[in-house]
């Protein structure tokens, strides 16, 4: 029986909650030449958006001033103790911008902190770093465990 991907999409109530449960993720970028480059980082999922703190000057900070357009994925399921029907993902595509001056900055600054356990914004916020935002253009997401029983062999 052939499981298809509609059947699997989270819906968008569903991706909301996975993207502000969930608190690392991978970034691509690609610089001028479309040269990839793929990150793990720390962020937090705020207002409709993903946000995350980083060092100014890196790969990454050139690339996204070369070229803006980026996927981020999120995803779990992953661990040795897991199945392969627990396996869960999003990925946003997007546009990420430096959000230094964003007027939601404040509440974006103690939302990370609460999601990395920090105790204090001090503990995050460095001079070296900036902060951006990912806003979305579109969404790809699954969630494996709505395979129906018997669906999918891997599925045991």
């Amino acid at each position: 029986m052939k499981v298809s991907r509609k059947q699997l999409r989270m819906t968008g109530e569903e991706l909301e909650r996975f993207l502000a449960e969930s608190k690392y993720g991978r970034l691509a970028t690609a610089n001028r030449e479309a040269e990839p480059h793929v990150t793990p980082l720390g962020y937090v999922y705020h207002d409709g958006a993903i946000w995350f703190h980083a060092l100014r000057g890196g790969r990454r900070d050139r690339d996204l001033a070369e070229n803006p357009k980026v996927a981020f994925l999120v995803d779990d399921g992953l661990g040795p103790d897991y199945d392969y029907n627990e396996l869960r993902g999003a990925i946003v595509y997007g546009t990420c911008a430096v959000a230094d001056d964003d007027l939601q900055l404040d509440e974006v600054r103690h939302a990370f902190m609460r999601a990395m356990g920090a105790q204090s914004v001090a503990e995050i916020q460095r001079r070296t770093h900036s902060w951006y935002r990912i806003d979305f253009e579109r969404t790809s997401s699954w969630d494996f465990r709505k395979i129906p029983e018997g669906a999918d062999r891997k599925a045991t």
